[in-house]
């Protein structure tokens, strides 16, 4: 491969540099603007950015915001390892789920109003399959791979609906105006809602 090959595909600086403004401009601005009310010049301004520029990036407001907020999503999500438990061991298995899952409540807790802002003004089909991808792929699959070795077919439908009933349970606790518990106390509900589902699942397929 030529040089020129391999400078064509390296990593735009002036892209990413764009990105990067548009990201934080976004996340700064939704925490206090509703997204219908956010223009694309008052961001674009804020990003010190072109506005031929932002529509290199996304199509619109709301599809910049549901781009912002998986991204974060996803780095706060911690990568997959292995669980230290077995299958059988649902404590071990509860306390390995609510670890990946505190990460990200921190998060949200941390960033709540942009969260509520993209929910409401930008909430869609595909920001929502997106979240459960996110969920799927680095919070909840390494904790199927013993239901996977049994009844793959079983074990991919078991976790995109836990993957979405996690969702909707975090959104109910985001949303939550009453005092509610912190991301370790809901981080723990979730891990032992998991853990119990899938450990029934699991024996389940063994009969």
């Amino acid at each position: 491969m030529s040089s020129a090959q391999n400078a064509s595909r390296s990593p735009d600086p002036r892209s990413e540099r764009s990105s990067a403004a548009l990201a934080e401009a976004m996340m700064r601005l939704a925490r206090e603007t509703p997204l219908n009310e956010l223009t694309i010049t008052r961001l674009v301004q804020e990003a010190q950015v072109t506005r031929p520029t932002f529509y290199q990036h996304c199509n619109g407001i709301q599809d910049l915001a549901q781009r912002v907020a998986l991204a974060n999503l996803d780095r706060a999500i911690p990568e997959n390892a292995a669980p230290e438990a077995t299958a059988t061991d649902g404590a071990q298995l509860s306390a390995h789920v609510a670890s990946h899952v505190c990460a990200a409540l921190d998060h949200l807790e941390e960033n709540r109003a942009f969260y509520l802002n993209v929910l409401d003004h930008a909430g869609s089909v595909e920001f929502f399959e997106g979240i459960i991808r996110l969920l799927t792929a680095k919070m909840v699959a390494d904790a199927f791979a013993a239901l996977r070795r049994a009844d793959p077919e079983a074990a991919e439908d078991l976790m995109q609906v836990l993957a979405g009933g996690v969702m909707w349970l975090v959104i109910g606790w985001l949303r939550s105006e009453a005092p509610k518990d912190t991301p370790a106390a809901m981080s723990r509900r979730i891990g032992q809602t998991v853990a119990t589902l899938l450990l029934s699942a699991g024996a389940s397929a063994r009969v």
